[in-house]
């Protein structure tokens, strides 16, 4: 067997190189069954159709012109093993350029109740590119905020949310597929 010396050696990862790999990879395999889960219940109400549900009676009713969005999600086994991830925007027809909204999520809480929730008071068209597309390039896909809000699973308390009327709020869950590794 013959030694190499080191500048022969092959490549090796280190202990502190795999862990830092194995976090990073913690949460990044999505819940396969995010929107399959029929446990998990959506509501959405605007000031003409709102209804105070018991569970989230504590959150404001929406004001004119805005939507709030009640996500309630069902208990599991260890939910600190558990994120979910929200998207906020809106589909719209576009072109073959990238397209962005602009927008700005506010944190708030509920004055006596400890609860949070989250508020976009205006959605508007972003930056985009500009390149020259046909005609014919037109498709509907999804256009979100350039946000991200991924929080901790919580099925004590529903995820509220209120934006503006033509906004959308998608969500999918995460789950930890590996356990945590420690560096030495």
């Amino acid at each position: 067997m013959k030694i190499l010396t080191p500048p022969f050696q092959p490549f090796t990862f280190n202990r502190f190189f795999c862990s830092v790999i194995s976090t990073i990879a913690l949460f990044s395999l999505p819940y396969a069954h995010a929107h399959a889960d029929s446990h998990i219940i959506g509501h959405s109400y605007t000031s003409a159709n709102y209804q105070v549900e018991e569970a989230s009676k504590m959150f404001p009713a929406p004001s004119k012109g805005m939507t709030q969005h009640i996500i309630y999600l069902p208990k599991k086994n260890n939910e600190a093993n558990y994120k979910i991830e929200f998207e906020i925007g809106q589909t719209k027809v576009i072109d073959c350029n990238k397209h962005s909204l602009t927008g700005k999520i506010d944190q708030h809480s509920v004055k006596g109740w400890g609860y949070n929730y989250y508020q976009v008071n205006s959605i508007a068209p972003g930056p985009s590119t500009m390149r020259a597309c046909m005609k014919f390039d037109k498709k509907e896909a999804f256009i979100r905020l350039p946000s991200d809000l991924t929080l901790h699973y919580n099925s004590r308390v529903p995820f509220v949310f209120y934006l503006p009327e033509k906004a959308q709020l998608r969500y999918r869950i995460w789950e930890a597929q590996s356990p945590f590794q420690t560096t030495e």
